[in-house]
């Protein structure tokens, strides 16, 4: 039996089983930006961890965070942003018990 045939006895088209040349080009784009992601993520643990450790005020954090996401722009147009935004909030509830609301977080791209 074809694999093709595994999935209820229907014959599929082989585009179904390979990748397109675009997808490919943005899997291999996202690929070449993990460690960028991997950096960013280490210096926006730093800065709440900082930010935990000397009490400081949310509106100091958010420029912090603000300063930090301004020379990682590149990124926010990426599968990635929604990842960053998410350690982000969470980190910051965890580590320094300061709420960022969604909105807030989508800002801190906008600087």
């Amino acid at each position: 039996m074809e694999i093709q045939q595994l999935f209820k006895g229907k014959i599929l088209p082989p585009e179904f089983f390979y990748q397109t040349s675009l997808e490919k080009q943005l899997k291999a784009s996202d690929e070449e930006l993990f460690p960028e992601v991997h950096m960013l993520m280490i210096k926006v643990h730093q800065v709440i961890n900082n930010a935990a450790a000397t009490t400081q005020k949310k509106s100091d954090l958010i420029y912090e965070l603000q300063l930090l996401l301004s020379n990682y722009n590149h990124l926010s147009e990426t599968p990635f942003r929604k990842k960053i935004n998410h350690v982000i909030t969470k980190e910051c509830i965890k580590q320094c018990a300061i709420t960022i609301s969604e909105e807030e977080v989508n800002g801190l791209w906008n600087f």
